[in-house]
């Protein structure tokens, strides 16, 4: 799982309200510090910890019986 915080839009620079392409929101409907767990796949969590180094450390309740 992991917990996301908000989002990046691409709009196009005459869209946002900085000119910039990309703005950064919070998530829909929910204060601006909260979080979302979200469910990634099996084969995301192998790279995750490939790259991060942690390895087993990384919830591997969340994919109980999945492979």
């Amino acid at each position: 799982m992991l917990d996301l915080s908000g989002g990046v839009i691409a709009a196009g620079k005459e869209w946002t309200d900085d000119g910039a392409v990309h703005q950064v929101h919070s998530l829909k409907r929910r204060a601006a510090t909260a979080t979302r767990p979200v469910p990634i796949p099996p084969k995301f969590v192998r790279v995750l910890r490939a790259e991060s180094g942690l390895g087993p450390e990384i919830d591997r309740k969340s994919w109980s019986g999945a492979g």
